[in-house]
């Protein structure tokens, strides 16, 4: 009897996944979509992950007080509501549905894993290049 709802549930993901195109692009939809995305991708275990990878680039006395502030202070559930709103204006459901399917993989999940080193190498050259234009741009005005 298991194997019967496996292989029923397996034909039902398969097919709703053949004729995606058959998906209504809805915002309810779109919604939904976002939500099966930030169920494979939470914003918690991703700020988790930049906080403490972000924390590397302080001086080793400043790494856990600005882990422990960062952890406590910012608001996953802010950040997490601005995602969804975002990502249903902007993307379609068959894009919100690639994200989910791509981030539930097993190259999606590893790539996630990876993405707080990432964004920590990255942030402080943005962060510095935004500095540095807004300079620029005072010195000219």
């Amino acid at each position: 009897m298991k194997r019967i709802w496996m292989v029923i549930i397996l034909l039902d993901v398969g097919l709703k996944y053949v004729f995606a195109e058959d998906i209504p692009d809805t915002p309810g939809d779109r919604q939904a979509a976002a939500e099966r995305y930030l169920d494979v991708a939470p914003m918690d275990s991703i700020m988790r992950d930049m906080i403490e990878k972000t924390s590397q680039n302080l001086p080793e006395g400043q790494r856990k007080q600005f882990v422990e502030l960062m952890t406590k202070y910012v608001r996953v559930s802010v950040l997490e509501r601005a995602a969804l709103s975002s990502m249903v204006r902007h993307f379609s459901v068959r894009e919100l549905n690639a994200l989910a399917d791509f981030y539930g993989s097993q190259e999606g999940r590893s790539a996630m894993k990876k993405f707080g080193s990432y964004m920590a190498d990255v942030m402080p050259v943005i962060q510095q290049e935004m500095a540095r234009a807004v300079k620029q741009y005072n010195e000219v005005k």
